[in-house]
């Protein structure tokens, strides 16, 4: 018996890279959750909240900006392969902000 695949294996990749991303984004806050300084923190604040809790705000940074990262790229990607496929201007659109999104957040 043959088979055939008709349809594109990026699909369900791409909807796991989203809900990975997703994840990751979440993750990431909740690991850091009071550990990270909040908006209009002294200078001194800052580093003591980073001095303190390392860990977390390392393992923060790798969630929100490696791993969701990762999964925004090949989201990006994926609407991209898709535009190709169909001609879709919006899916070309969003796939190359996708992947600028990703590129800056690796940054």
């Amino acid at each position: 018996m043959t088979v055939i695949a008709t349809g594109s294996a990026a699909a369900p990749t791409s909807r796991a890279a989203g809900y990975t991303h997703a994840t990751a984004w979440i993750v990431g806050l909740a690991v850091a959750w009071g550990a990270t300084p909040e908006v209009g923190d002294t200078h001194a604040r800052i580093a003591t909240a980073y001095a303190d809790r390392p860990v977390q705000a390392i393992t923060q940074a790798l969630l929100v900006h490696g791993v969701a990262a990762a999964g925004l790229v090949v989201v990006g990607s994926g609407l991209l392969g898709w535009a190709r496929r169909t001609g879709n201007a919006t899916a070309r659109f969003a796939g190359w902000v996708g992947t600028a999104a990703a590129a800056l957040a690796s940054v």
